[in-house]
């Protein structure tokens, strides 16, 4: 049993491995565990496992309440990466801390912090030694406790600094690789990520060392250190959740954010995410929408990779998975697995139909799943039928009215539309409204059934918002002496 397996393909485990005899026909079993499903160089273990027994993504992890919420800001510097290299994936380290540790970049960090923390115990993660004592130095000359801890100091002195930074006496503790991985510190709550990484590996792991439930704990927040780069794809939160690296979460919970970014682009599948630097900008666009009515081109709704490897209309969501809806509640989704393989996986009940090694044989696959299983959504679903230029139906026009979507030219937009709409509503269960909602819509003439647990929520608030200002118009003024205009 390995632990930490992503660490598998490296020679030195792989002779570990092949000594004990794992890689034989007749040798042991070989069982791998991680919480990081992705490797810095992008070698899968397809060469070491045959399949994956069990997995678990962070963001179905906080949502069953294994990892606590996470809340991130974007803290946007002037500093540019693009004269940094690239060593084995990922910036070379000392031209990226040279670039990096400079006072102006110290000074922000520190500066969000003390706007934005709210005295919270805070793990920094910094690029080398240099980095970490100079930001430790930035925030004790802001009057903040802080240390740097780093493998240049005595074990016992390392252990003196963990042991004071669990108690609350150091504040804010700088680290450089030490505590990337399998240090255990529940009550964390802030993350400054002040080395920035090209590595999904590097990130993941990061992020990880703060996900942890503990007594008390509300939630993880993130400072997300994001400087300008036009040549390097940078890690950054949102990335991690299949979102464009630079928008900015604003400090909203990071999991509710991208299941209501998903639901705008269920909607509205012109809007192109990329072009929005904040998730407030995205739903004024959302919302701007929703009040005029604009054609919406098949073509352009459609993912490139779709148009040129598949025969039907799969919807491709921000976490990078596709989705084919079939008949009442169930859809074929396409992910990619740790062993690079795609996997087709039959929902609601969750179950892996088959794995291809590449995305084009997955389309196809699940094409043929979705031919055997209902041949006439097959029949219609195809990119290319005839009916898909026609204009609306009139059930498409109502299901669409009914949801506040604008109506697009052709039947192929307003069926594109509705499958989104299918696909959204197979997320996650919790995006269901409650039964207290239900009530509270259907008292006020404003149900509707195909409504998710957030816009049921903004319908209450606005019948809330109305019934408040009809009240402030019945009710009479305080002030009984007549203003010049009703005295005249």
């Amino acid at each position: 049993i390995i632990d930490e397996v992503h660490h598998a393909p490296a020679k030195t485990w792989q002779h570990v491995i092949e000594e004990l005899g794992c890689m034989q026909a007749d040798g042991p079993s070989l069982i791998g565990t991680t919480a990081t499903p992705t490797r810095g160089d992008g070698i899968g273990l397809h060469t070491l496992f045959e399949a994956i027994a069990y997995q678990k993504s962070l963001r179905e992890m906080i949502t069953d309440g294994w990892c606590c919420s996470m809340r991130a800001f974007t803290i946007h510097s002037d500093t540019s990466l693009d004269s940094v290299h690239i060593r084995h994936g990922d910036f070379a380290e000392g031209e990226l801390a040279s670039t990096v540790n400079t006072p102006e970049r110290n000074t922000l960090i520190v500066e969000s912090w003390r706007r934005l923390a709210d005295n919270r115990r805070t793990l920094v993660f910094a690029v080398n030694i240099a980095h970490a004592e100079d930001l430790a130095t930035w925030f004790q000359r802001a009057g903040i406790p802080a240390q740097a801890l780093h493998g240049h100091l005595r074990k016992d002195d390392r252990r003196a600094m963990l042991a004071a930074f669990r108690r609350g006496d150091i504040p804010v503790l700088t680290s450089v690789s030490i505590l990337l991985e399998g240090y255990d510190d529940p009550p964390l709550s802030c993350l400054i990520l002040a080395r920035p990484t090209q590595s999904p590996l590097l990130f993941a792991q990061a992020i990880g060392r703060g996900t942890r439930t503990a007594n008390g704990k509300q939630d993880l927040l993130i400072l997300d250190m994001v400087d300008v780069s036009s040549q390097h794809k940078i890690q950054t939160v949102a990335s991690l959740f299949g979102l464009p690296a630079h928008l900015n979460l604003q400090g909203k919970p990071v999991v509710k954010t991208v299941e209501e970014i998903e639901d705008i682009l269920s909607r509205h599948p012109g809007i192109q995410p990329d072009l929005f630097s904040t998730v407030d900008e995205l739903l004024a666009e959302a919302h701007r929408l929703e009040l005029r009515v604009e054609a919406v081109d098949l073509m352009t709704t459609l993912a490139p990779e779709v148009i040129a490897e598949a025969n039907v209309t799969w919807v491709r969501l921000p976490s990078g998975e596709y989705a084919l809806p079939m008949g009442g509640l169930a859809q074929i989704r396409i992910r990619q697995n740790l062993l690079d393989q795609w996997e087709l996986v039959l929902l609601p009940e969750n179950t892996i139909l088959a794995t291809q090694d590449n995305r084009q044989e997955a389309f196809l696959t699940g094409e043929k799943e979705l031919a055997q299983r209902d041949p006439e959504r097959w029949r219609l679903g195809q990119q290319e039928a005839a009916w898909r230029r026609r204009p609306p139906s009139e059930n498409q026009k109502l299901r669409l009215q009914s949801l506040g979507i604008s109506i697009p030219a052709t039947r192929g937009e307003a069926s594109f539309l509705i499958d989104q709409l299918n696909v959204r509503r197979q997320l996650s269960p919790e995006q269901i409204p409650t039964k207290k909602q239900e009530w509270f819509l259907k008292r006020h003439d404003a149900w509707n059934p195909a409504l998710t647990k957030g816009q049921a929520g903004r319908e209450i608030q606005r019948i809330k918002q109305e019934l408040a200002q009809q009240t402030e118009q019945l009710e009479p003024s305080h002030d009984s002496s007549p203003s010049p205009l009703e005295f005249n």
